[in-house]
């Protein structure tokens, strides 16, 4: 009689199971990673800088439009855009001449008419003594008195055109009003200005 063994059927699910676990068996353990290099320091206590990155604007406190009282071609500019001017400083130059000779001839009528004024007043007191003397009439005497007091208002109208003409001549140097920092150049050398126009030449910020 022959002996009979037991046989066993392994199931397909059961074989890759049994062949996996022989894998990971055989697989070799991972490396250590290398080692990371550290620098020591001594511990110590300090001031040290704090910066803060924002988004931010800038208001000036002052804000001044400097413009031309007075009508001309530029002729320099002394200035650069973005730069800090000092009060008085000059800033443009306007052609001098039509002023310049708009002074001389005031001055020239001021000096006729100073003239003409010292003549009627030597005119006016040899009257007075004329009339008392009977030798010129009342009318005569009061019509030079007219004349020259006529003469004297002339002279001061005069007066006052020299010192206009003397400010027109000093507007040809536009200054900055006040100090800071100059903005956008908005009237370059060779441009025709008007007096007193709307459109700056420059705006100045503190």
């Amino acid at each position: 009689m022959t002996p009979r063994f037991p046989t066993y059927r392994l199931r397909p699910a059961a074989l890759l199971l049994a062949l996996a676990i022989a894998s990971c068996a055989k697989a070799k353990k991972p490396s250590a990673p290398p080692a990371v290099p550290v620098l020591a320091a001594a511990v110590e206590t300090r001031d040290v800088p704090l910066d803060a990155n924002a988004v931010g604007r800038v208001d000036p406190f002052a804000t001044v439009a400097v413009r031309s009282r007075v009508g001309g071609p530029i002729v320099k500019v002394t200035f650069r855009e973005g730069q800090d001017v000092r009060k008085d400083e000059l800033l443009f130059e306007i052609d001098r001449r039509t002023y310049e000779v708009a002074l001389q001839v005031s001055l020239a009528n001021l000096e006729r008419d100073r003239a003409r004024a010292r003549e009627a007043d030597e005119n006016a007191k040899r009257y007075d003594q004329l009339v008392k003397k009977d030798y010129v009439t009342k009318e005569q005497a009061s019509q030079t008195m007219s004349n020259a007091e006529a003469l004297r208002a002339i002279v001061k109208a005069d007066e006052g055109d020299v010192a206009n003409a003397r400010l027109n001549l000093s507007y040809c140097s536009i200054t900055a009003p006040t100090p800071g920092r100059t903005g956008s150049l908005l009237v370059n050398a060779g441009n025709l200005v008007k007096a007193n126009d709307d459109k700056p030449l420059v705006v100045i910020n503190q």
